[in-house]
């Protein structure tokens, strides 16, 4: 893949560390906003982050024992990965919509490098 761009993520976000895990006791991370790499083979787009594996529900304290909290907490265990590949028709319609359109529910934002242009 080739890098075409960036997207911006615009605030803090929790991503599933295998885009293509949709169970819940699955690994996520904790992406801070900044500037990732946008990729495309012509066929397909992602971008790829880097962010600290999520504590989610449960803190260690020590000697096996785990303390429940409901927030997102990064741990020292920083990766990178990719977001979900899109494909054409998918791509194109993602860009439409809320997350990436001007407004209060837009949470990433496209910057295409000058000489390619992705539909």
């Amino acid at each position: 893949m080739d890098k075409i761009g960036t997207v911006e993520i615009l605030r803090t976000r929790v991503y599933n560390l295998d885009a293509e895990c949709h169970h819940d006791d699955g690994s996520t991370v904790v992406v801070e906003p900044g500037h990732y790499d946008l990729l495309s083979d012509g066929l397909t787009t992602c971008w790829l982050m880097h962010g600290k594996l999520n504590q989610g529900r449960w803190w260690r304290m020590g000697d096996g024992m785990f303390s429940s909290h409901g927030g997102d907490v990064p741990s020292d265990i920083e990766v990178v990965f990719p977001s979900k590949r899109w494909g054409t028709d998918e791509w194109a319609e993602l860009v439409q919509g809320p997350e990436f359109t001007e407004g209060p529910a837009q949470r990433l934002r496209i910057h295409l490098d000058a000489e390619v242009g992705v539909s």
